[in-house]
């Protein structure tokens, strides 16, 4: 279990030290859909069932600010290797460029380490925004391939 995150290198986070980032509990599996639908825009249409499955594999981070739910991580570790695939990323409009989805991605990160995985990979649309904030986690361009409706960075 991912206990309450602060980091060491406060140059690298401004998020508001009132934010804490840990592991899900079924407590905040509709706060962390509520912010899903709120962004649709990115997110399409994440079910109920794909919070309550990832807080059941223990694959689900919230970011709380005073209780309530102002960004979440979901993501999954393959049992055939030691890969974690990172499916959704979301952080608060208000909360946005402060540090809040570093400071989940780097909790992200450091039980990726404790479990012994080497490899964080996931799937973006070419051309989001969101893409910026992965080079900047350091993450790099693997390949570009067709996607539904445009092509995906992987």
């Amino acid at each position: 279990m991912i206990q309450p995150h602060v980091p060491l290198h406060a140059r690298e986070d401004d998020a508001p030290e009132a934010v804490v980032v840990h592991t899900a509990d079924a407590a905040h599996i509709e706060g962390a859909k509520r912010l899903a639908d709120a962004n649709r825009e990115v997110f399409s249409f994440l079910t109920r069932a794909a919070f309550e499955e990832a807080w059941r594999e223990r694959a689900l981070l919230v970011a709380l600010m005073e209780g309530r739910v102002v960004g979440f991580v979901r993501y999954h570790h393959r049992r055939r290797d030691t890969h974690t695939t990172l499916y959704d990323i979301c952080v608060d409009e208000p909360l946005r460029g402060r540090g809040v989805g570093s400071r989940m991605f780097h909790c992200l990160k450091d039980e990726c380490r404790t479990l012994g995985r080497t490899v964080i990979g996931l799937k973006c649309p070419a051309g989001a925004r969101a893409n910026a904030f992965y080079v900047r986690q350091g993450f790099s361009l693997v390949a570009t391939l067709p996607g539904k409706g445009r092509p995906l960075s992987l």
